[in-house]
């Protein structure tokens, strides 16, 4: 099953995205935050922010998660580099598969807006980090712009 466009896939597996990924959005949603232990990124897809984060936080482990299957085996490939300090996993940010306070900190980016139930994605994410954790969210305002760009790529 996939569950982005064709369009999106590429574009977010895309050299221009990537650099765009690391370059503009993970410093702005991170606004300098050091993170370390276990984090996790919700709706990764091809992981170039999952990269840039590694890349920036040489002692965090990242684990990451998608919906679409064929974005997880791209976020695992991207992040074989970095060993045993990532992993990938099909998941539904809804109704994330981990217990109650394993995170040290949680992220999303760009993703929400994708997600009929955001309000349950963003209490899974709250639910997975421990007491004291922390949970960055970076996501897109409602615009005609998007609306158009979003009804191009059928997403």
């Amino acid at each position: 099953m996939s569950i982005m466009s064709s369009l999106e896939r590429r574009f977010c597996s895309s050299p221009p995205w990537n650099v765009i990924a690391r370059r503009l959005v993970l410093p702005w949603a991170l606004q300098r935050a050091a993170l370390d232990g276990r984090v996790l990124e919700v709706g990764a897809g091809s992981g170039a922010m999952a990269a840039g984060l590694l890349a920036s936080h040489p002692i965090a482990h990242l684990t990451v998660t998608d919906l679409d299957p064929k974005m997880v085996r791209r976020a695992a490939d991207r992040l074989r580099p970095f060993g045993a300090r990532a992993d990938a996993h099909v998941a539904d940010g809804t109704a994330l598969p981990f217990h109650d306070d394993v995170f040290d900190a949680a992220t999303s980016f760009l993703m929400l807006h994708h997600v009929g139930r955001w309000e349950a994605a963003l209490t899974e994410l709250v639910r997975v980090v421990r007491p004291g954790g922390r949970v960055f969210v970076y996501d897109l305002l409602e615009s005609r712009l998007w609306r158009f760009a979003h009804g191009i790529s059928r997403s």
